[in-house]
């Protein structure tokens, strides 16, 4: 029985953060990089053929290195800015001054040129 209180308490205090003021920033530091992977997947499966092109000359070996090299660079900057962001939600919960906004800025920018260039490689070539 202490069990069910347990879990009912968790989903209690789950459903208390989701309408949080902070939740919004976490949710959205997660929302953005998945839903940029997602539209890259969508991307990989509506053209999965490589055409040559500038770019892809050499082979389509080169096509998959570089964007095999630039996903894995989206995905560290996207988990950087999740980490910022959450470190940026304890400074504000434990009401001290924030300092990584510099860092979340730069991770998200990051991600963005990292998701650009893999979609503008997966569209020439």
């Amino acid at each position: 029985m202490s069990v069910l209180k347990a879990l009912w308490g968790d989903l209690i205090l789950g459903v208390r953060w989701l309408f949080s003021k902070h939740a919004w920033k976490l949710l959205l530091a997660v929302l953005v990089p998945a839903g940029l992977v997602m539209f890259i997947g969508y991307l990989s499966l509506a053209k999965p053929q490589f055409y040559p092109s500038y770019l892809c000359r050499l082979s389509e070996n080169g096509a998959i290195v570089t964007l095999f090299y630039l996903s894995a660079g989206l995905a560290l900057s996207g988990m950087v800015l999740i980490g910022e962001v959450v470190n940026l939600v304890e400074a504000q919960r434990q009401q001290r001054s924030p300092d990584n906004q510099r860092r979340i800025a730069v991770a998200g920018i990051l991600a963005l040129a990292f998701a650009a260039a893999i979609v503008f490689v997966m569209r020439s070539c």
